[in-house]
């Protein structure tokens, strides 16, 4: 993951260009101790590089209706 971001920002520096990070997501069939770590992971590499981010879509980690992180369910 930290190679991918690295590479991202040295083409945005070169180009000039700023980055979001649109969508990370994980899939909710998997064991939340690795979506924790996914998630994590994501947002400190685009913390490191200063990279816009946004956690709130479907499968995110926070409801933006309910202003809360979402809690484990349905199983996982």
């Amino acid at each position: 993951m930290a190679r991918g971001f690295d590479d991202a920002a040295a083409w945005a520096a070169k180009n000039g260009w700023p980055l979001d990070v649109g969508e990370f997501l994980s899939y909710q069939e998997a064991d939340i101790a690795s979506r924790v770590r996914w998630t994590r992971g994501a947002v400190n590499e685009a913390q490191k590089h200063r990279f816009s981010w946004e956690f709130c879509v479907v499968f995110g980690a926070y409801d933006p209706i309910a202003l809360a992180w979402r809690e484990p369910c349905c199983g996982w």
